[in-house]
């Protein structure tokens, strides 16, 4: 059975910039949004503007992007791959932030069940 439900989009905020113009501004833009951000789906141009340069114009467009959130906790990135980017300092936070993470997903599924 298809999806029924609607998507749950979250937008973030980039200015692009360009020495050849506003459309190259706005490519970059999403194009560097795409290598970060997973699900990407729109964008919207919010802003237009340009620096005056002693050697030129440098265009910048204030975008909008909008991706798709991830349903599940479980098709995301495990926890534990964050020990490797945190100092020793910070892994029992990241331990307990985890595990509780972790519970709730368990008592959502629970939930569903039901």
């Amino acid at each position: 059975m298809p999806d029924q439900e609607g998507h749950i989009y979250r937008v973030t905020e980039l200015v692009g910039t360009s020495r050849t113009g506003f459309d190259d501004a706005v490519r970059r833009a999403v194009e560097r949004a795409q290598k970060t951000l997973r699900h990407v789906q729109w964008f919207k141009v919010k802003e237009q503007r340009g620096r005056i340069m002693a050697d030129g114009v440098e265009y910048q467009v204030t975008v909008e992007i909008g991706f798709t959130l991830e349903d599940s906790i479980a098709t995301q990135p495990s926890y534990h791959s964050l020990d490797r980017y945190c100092s020793s300092a910070f892994l029992p936070v990241v331990h307990i932030v985890s595990y509780y993470l972790r519970r709730i997903s368990s008592l959502e599924r629970r939930k569903k069940r039901v």
